[in-house]
Order: structure tokens, then C-alpha cells, then sequence
């Protein structure tokens, strides 16, 4: 991810892939997605996560095994506005 809008781009697509799907999704699926779009590695797919999850958007658990879910945190649906979009 060189450049900010790159990284931007990057970003507003995972939010838009993660409400897409109910406001959950497995990070898999995510990873593959970004990747076929963007090219990124999967260190910079996990740095953004980080991001994204330090500012409140996301949520990353632990699903079970090593499967991990990426959620849209309520903070993160209230700025996006997309409660109606979500899956409970």
C-alpha cells in the first residue's frame, strides 16, 4: 500500500465487502477478495484490520479454530449508517 488514497481505497472496499455480507464476514473470503482487487499482501491486510479495528469500525474474533470473523462494530455502523444492513 503505497500511497493514502491507495490505502483509502483499500479500506472503504473491506468496509463495503464486510456490510455486503451482513456486517460479518470470515477473514478469508475478505483477504481473498481485497487481494484479487488490490494485490495486497497479507501483512498489509492484517495492518489494515489493525486500523480499522483501533478506530472502532471493526471487531476481529476468534470464531473457532483459527477462523476469525471481522465484524462491523456498533460505533462502526452508526458512522457508516447501515444498521438496517446487519445481520444480528
Amino acid at each position: 500500500m503505497s500511497s493514502s488514497k491507495t490505502t483509502f481505497n483499500i479500506a472503504f472496499k473491506l468496509l463495503d465487502v464486510v456490510v455486503r455480507n451482513g456486517c460479518m464476514v470470515r477473514e478469508d473470503q475478505l483477504y481473498t477478495e481485497l487481494r484479487s482487487e488490490f494485490g495486497i499482501s497479507y501483512s498489509e491486510f492484517v495492518k489494515l484490520l489493525m486500523r480499522l479495528e483501533m478506530r472502532g469500525l471493526i471487531k476481529v474474533v476468534l470464531a473457532k479454530g483459527s477462523v476469525k470473523n471481522i465484524l462491523l462494530s456498533e460505533a462502526g455502523r452508526e458512522q457508516l449508517g447501515v444498521q438496517d444492513k446487519c445481520v444480528d
